[in-house]
């Protein structure tokens, strides 16, 4: 039986999972038996920015880049939002982060 709604959102929300994209990268990365890492870490203190998948251990974190090949820009399209992912890499990268941006063809969205 499916799990409801409630207890769906409370298990992604666990997993620290935000959007499809970041689900499909976390069951990506557990059926390849990788290190599933943490959602929606924080890298910078005293900044809200949030990496989809981060291990603290190792200084990597991973940033889904959804919404890049609609042709209206929405998502991470955006200049104001492109300026900030660059800002947001940029300091994680001054704290000794390796940060890899992905996009959804890279953890096969699509075929």
């Amino acid at each position: 039986m499916p799990a409801k709604p409630a207890r769906l959102a409370e298990i992604l929300r666990q997993h620290g999972v935000e959007s499809q994209l970041e689900l499909l990268l976390l069951n990506r990365l557990e059926r390849a038996g990788l290190p599933l890492g943490e959602g929606q870490f924080r890298i910078v203190p005293d900044r809200r920015w949030k990496w989809d998948r981060a291990w603290p251990s190792h200084r990597v974190a991973v940033e889904v880049q959804g919404g890049i090949y609609s042709r209206t820009q929405n998502g991470h399209n955006r200049p104001s939002k492109i300026e900030n992912d660059c800002r947001k890499a940029s300091a994680a990268a001054a704290l000794g982060w390796r940060v890899l941006p992905i996009t959804e063809k890279m953890i096969g969205a699509y075929p």
